[in-house]
């Protein structure tokens, strides 16, 4: 227990923010590793964007994956398309003190005083 009772609050709440933002930035990386090992293997067409994948191989866990995490879809024609978009969405962007304070507080009167503790805003 420390002096001031709110740190016992948001200690921990940092604490799993800071844990949640690392899962999260490893599994994108994990990803991105994944996209270029497909892209490197497969044949892309003339746009750069369609690969082709005629063949069983050991790269087929890589394509379920992708295609579960949102990264890779097929088009009706068997074509694959790797979403870099989708990737990018993922990564984690910087935030501002507010924006924090409003995604992760929801009490109003807690989320003035949290504003007020902003150096930026002073």
């Amino acid at each position: 227990m420390s002096d001031n009772p709110e740190d016992d609050f948001y200690d921990p709440l940092a604490t799993a923010m800071m844990e949640r933002d690392r899962y999260k930035t490893g599994n994108t990386a994990l990803l991105e590793s994944l996209m270029d090992m497909v892209y490197q293997h497969c044949i892309v067409d003339e746009q750069n964007e369609m690969l082709f994948h005629d063949y069983l191989s050991a790269n087929e866990n890589a394509f379920n994956l992708l295609r579960e995490a949102g990264m890779m879809r097929v088009s009706s024609d068997g074509k694959y398309f790797l979403d870099w978009s989708a990737l990018e969405a993922r990564k984690p962007k910087p935030q501002t003190w507010a924006q924090a304070v409003r995604e992760i507080v929801t009490d109003p009167v807690e989320i003035a005083r949290l504003l007020a503790l902003d150096e930026d805003t002073q």
